[in-house]
């Protein structure tokens, strides 16, 4: 399985697929909300199986 990038969180976190919501550290990079939406639609529907 391909691992992601870290996506960003609404509050400017940063999350990870074992650590689900958790922030791991600040960061400043906004510029690609549209695949960090799609990415956390993926990530939401693989837990909620």
């Amino acid at each position: 399985i391909p691992r992601y990038e870290k996506p960003i969180s609404y509050s400017g976190k940063l999350f990870d697929d074992e650590n689900y919501g958790d922030s791991v550290k600040e960061t400043t990079d906004i510029e690609n909300v549209e695949v960090i939406e799609m990415i956390k639609r993926d990530l939401l529907k693989k837990f909620n199986k």
